[in-house]
């Protein structure tokens, strides 16, 4: 069997022997992405990453399908583990690209703020200026 972080993800396996095809079906996924996301950055507050990001962050459900060829052996095994695996790749796929749009957000959030601290920090050096002036005997 396949090894995988633990987590809140909430997997379910349904199996059809008759059309030879393992379904796994995660679900939970946006909770989870937020979660290990905090954890990696180590987050200290309760900013929500949907609240930053404006919308859902990324899908809660993800679904990987293991289908056995007609001339194949059927294993359920490793049709499982086949299609767990599936499920797993696309919520990390899917994980990378809202952290990738995650960081432009943050990088123009960054941007923002500098602007911000320039135009601050020419306002106050135009003030110590005037000061320097009106003290300056002419």
């Amino acid at each position: 069997m396949a090894y995988y972080l633990k987590s809140k993800l909430r997997k379910e396996i349904y199996i059809d022997e008759e059309k030879r095809t393992i379904v796994c079906v995660l679900t939970g996924a946006e909770t989870e992405a937020i979660s290990r996301i905090q954890k990696i950055i180590n987050l200290k507050f309760e900013t929500s990453l949907r609240a930053i990001c404006g919308k859902s962050f990324i899908n809660d459900k993800y679904v990987g399908k293991a289908k056995c060829d007609p001339g194949d052996e059927w294993n359920e095994e490793l049709g499982i583990e086949l299609a767990e695996a599936r499920a797993y790749a696309k919520f990390n796929l899917a994980m990378y690209n809202a952290l990738d749009n995650f960081s432009d957000i943050l990088g123009s959030a960054i941007d923002a703020i500098d602007d911000e601290c320039c135009r601050y920090s020419e306002l106050a050096d135009d003030a110590e200026n005037k000061a320097y002036d009106l003290a300056s005997p002419d």
